[in-house]
């Protein structure tokens, strides 16, 4: 799962970047830390988790808000 601080936070658009440069098949969760809502993201964003996928991820929005669930 991917947390933001809320679907108008600026790091989504380079979540959503992120995510569409490694597209796969694995679903992406995006948790709202304002209010603690979960959903799941659309099709067109899911992607094929990589280290350096993780990386960048995790430098974009902090270790924390980051998870990969297997």
């Amino acid at each position: 799962y991917i947390r933001i601080p809320d679907m108008d936070s600026p790091e989504l658009e380079r979540v959503k970047q992120l995510l569409s440069q490694n597209r796969g098949e694995s679903k992406v969760f995006i948790v709202l830390t304002s209010n603690g809502k979960r959903f799941e993201a659309p099709d067109s964003l899911r992607c094929s988790f990589t280290q350096s996928l993780r990386a960048e991820l995790e430098a974009l929005l902090g270790v924390e808000n980051v998870r990969f669930v297997v």
